[in-house]
């Protein structure tokens, strides 16, 4: 898809003398040549065949593909003669025509036909407003189908080589030739990486079309801007292609053409140039090279290697996605299960947040990650809250709109808190950006929960927030059914738009199996009782040490331990809580733990494992990752009987009723005494996460929801 910067450019090239372009883009070419020499006008990496390549037809070395664009009616007076050396020399080549720009004649259309080449539609005007919106592509689309139609023409070429080749759906071609494999120079400069065509498909009914990038420089660079007297770029790049098995495809303009000795003008070379690699075409590689037409690479291309053959085509690039999360990254683990699940299909950017220790820019496992310091915890209560919300959304705003003119993103992914992100996705939409919204977790629930419980006006806004964020999103994703159910009822979003993607355990549920425990966990002959997960007022831990005080006295300090693995607002209060109960004896707090495989050892030792969130406005409609992480690990659970609590954990924990700490108390103790019961109810979660409750099931409707995004 062509940048914002080109979109202006377009806009006002009308104005610019033709002259002064040529001399801006002359400057631009030669300060930016040697930034480009490793992969310009060779790109090693785009040598790589196909998955299953078995060669081009009567075992040729490498194909060779000619083809011409005519840009202007002066290029059109050209074509005749052009077409003429070719036939001299035994070629035959493609010639593309821009509909409406110039009237091109059915006489020189048949004449080119009649001699075996080849006509196809290289636009209807060259404005450069193709993508200037989806409506417009569609309606220039329908018109470029009727000359397809009239001219009997299967194959289409880009004006300027901009191109969104999922839009290109729209037309009914056998191939596209509006890619390359490299060249920096052009107004979308990102290349598409292969020497090789490939197969792009239309993933709602397996139809498509191959696309076939043009692999030499063209000669308007060479000549008109670089102003060579030579064709050794050509001959360089031809011997590279060979040399890989490749696709040598070139195209050449007869406007900038100059012929029969005529002085050549400001962007003119002399047609010999064109000749000579022809003719070193023939010397050099004489009988070892495949010369077809542009639409015999599309036939064969099809036929072997369109996906679901025996050959996977290459892929097309990869549309760019930004993910934005106020937490950590990797360890927000439904975050880093998201990105490298769609990784695969999308390059995909993840701003988080940065500790100390951790790099601003990183590459994990081919995600892009750009990290900000977190905002100062001042401990100024609504306001640090606000604070907060407004600084991860400026700071991921302005990352956004720098990285937006060297990278243009299809999809910006938020994660909420907070939903103010929502401005992010419309400033996006102003570039026809496609928003998600990650619903993780009720911001207007979690204020309340997290301070005085009363619906004031921070209350509002973030109502507000949530529904703007809803509203404007392409694609909304919940954690499960009660959030979708809020978002269709407060909000009034239909249900096509909305996607569950459940979390699951981010452990192996035989990891038991492979781990030897550190010897700095204390275990010896204890049993363990375990949390893990966030501390703050909203999670409980106040009422697992409440609950751990009725048990006292049963207790044997000596043979008992409570872990709690995790940070938040409220870890201060509840170590004075522990204190003041008399808890500090057999109740540890460990901080946060970075290390996965450290809580792995921690879960391995556990006997029962414990969520202690209680009935709230936020808690009566939130999935608890951390039960279902202990459901993986086979470990029994006590919690309360909250709606989606249940969902997960039914069968395989003690349910105790909402607000009964007492009965909570007894559930620890008759699962710590109950080895058998232990087992049966740590089996069952296993069972549940295997069927049901894994990231393979849940990705499913991820991959549906960027699936509806078309990008």
């Amino acid at each position: 898809m062509p940048t914002f910067k080109n979109k202006i450019y377009y806009y006002f090239k009308p104005l610019i003398p033709r002259r002064l372009q040529i001399g801006l883009r002359r400057m631009y070419v030669s300060r930016q040549i040697n930034r480009f020499r490793n992969i310009w006008p060779i790109d090693e990496s785009a040598s790589k065949s196909p998955e299953g390549w078995a060669g081009w037809p009567e075992g040729k070395r490498f194909a060779l593909v000619l083809t011409h664009d005519v840009d202007t009616a002066k290029g059109l007076k050209k074509c005749k003669a052009l077409a003429k050396i070719e036939e001299q020399l035994g070629f035959r080549s493609s010639f593309n025509f821009v509909a409406e720009r110039y009237k091109t004649s059915p006489e020189l259309r048949r004449y080119l036909v009649d001699k075996g080449f080849e006509v196809g539609v290289h636009g209807l005007y060259h404005d450069g407003k193709y993508f200037v919106s989806r409506d417009e592509f569609q309606r220039r689309a329908a018109k470029i189908n009727q000359y397809l139609k009239e001219w009997d023409a299967v194959g289409y070429r880009s004006p300027s080589m901009q191109h969104n080749l999922d839009w290109h759906l729209d037309l009914n071609i056998e191939y596209d030739a509006s890619t390359f494999d490299t060249d920096p120079f052009e107004p979308q400069p990102e290349g598409i990486g292969t020497i090789f065509p490939f197969w792009v498909s239309n993933y709602s009914d397996n139809k498509g079309y191959v696309e076939l990038p043009y692999t030499l420089p063209q000669d308007f660079t060479l000549f008109v801007l670089l102003r060579d007297e030579t064709i050794d770029a050509w001959k360089r790049k031809l011997d590279w292609i060979a040399g890989h098995g490749g696709m040598a495809l070139i195209i050449t303009h007869p406007d900038y053409m100059s012929f029969n000795g005529a002085a050549t003008g400001l962007e003119e070379y002399p047609v010999e140039y064109y000749r000579q690699f022809l003719e070193y075409i023939k010397s050099r590689y004489h009988d070892r090279y495949w010369h077809a037409l542009p639409k015999e690479i599309a036939e064969f291309w099809r036929k072997n290697y369109k996906n679901g053959n025996s050959a996977t085509a290459i892929s097309r690039k990869k549309p760019n996605v930004l993910m934005v999360v106020e937490n950590y990254f990797p360890s927000d683990i439904r975050v880093k299960r998201e990105a490298y699940t769609l990784k695969d299909q999308y390059n995909i950017t993840v701003i988080a947040l940065k500790r100390k220790t951790e790099k601003i820019f990183e590459r994990l496992d081919g995600v892009n990650v750009i990290r900000i310091p977190e905002f100062p915890k001042l401990g100024l209560g609504k306001i640090q809250y606000i604070a907060e919300y407004f600084y991860l959304t400026f700071c991921s705003t302005i990352i956004f709109m720098s990285a937006f003119l060297f990278k243009r993103y299809k999809a910006i992914h938020v994660h909420n808190p907070p939903d103010t992100l929502f401005l992010i996705g419309l400033i996006g939409k102003i570039f026809l950006t496609k928003f998600v919204f990650d619903h993780h977790d009720l911001s207007p629930e979690l204020y309340l929960t997290r301070f005085s419980g009363k619906k004031d006006f921070v209350h509002k806004i973030l109502v507000l927030c949530e529904k703007f964020s809803c509203k404007l999103a392409d694609a909304v994703i919940c954690t499960n059914a009660s959030y979708k159910q809020i978002a269709m009822e407060r909000h009034g979003i239909e249900p096509k738009k909305i996607h569950i993607v459940r979390n699951d355990p981010v452990i192996d549920e035989c990891f038991l199996e492979k781990i030897n425990p550190d010897n700095q966990i204390e275990k010896n002959q204890k049993k363990v009782l375990l949390y893990i997960g966030s501390i703050n007022p909203q999670d409980g831990v106040d009422v697992l040490l409440n609950s751990l005080h009725y048990l006292a006295n049963d207790l044997n300090k000596k043979d008992f331990i409570c872990y709690i693995v995790g940070e938040g607002d409220a870890l201060q209060s509840v170590k004075k809580i522990a204190e003041e109960l008399n808890l500090s004896d057999f109740v540890q707090f460990t901080g946060y733990i970075f290390d996965r495989e450290k809580i792995k050892e921690y879960l391995a030792l556990s006997d029962v494992c414990v969520e202690p969130a209680p009935d709230n406005e936020l808690n009566r409609h939130s999935t608890f990752i951390k039960i279902m992480e202990y459901m993986g690990a086979g470990k029994p659970i006590v919690a309360f009987d909250l709606k989606e609590t249940r969902y997960s954990a039914d069968g395989t924990a003690i349910l105790v009723p909402t607000g009964d700490i007492q009965g909570f108390a007894h559930a620890i103790k008759k699962l710590l005494e109950e080895f058998q019961t232990r087992e049966e109810l740590g089996r069952a979660g296993i069972e549940r996460i295997k069927k049901e409750l894994n990231w393979e099931n849940a990705s499913k409707n991820l991959k549906e929801a960027y699936k509806s995004l078309k990008v």
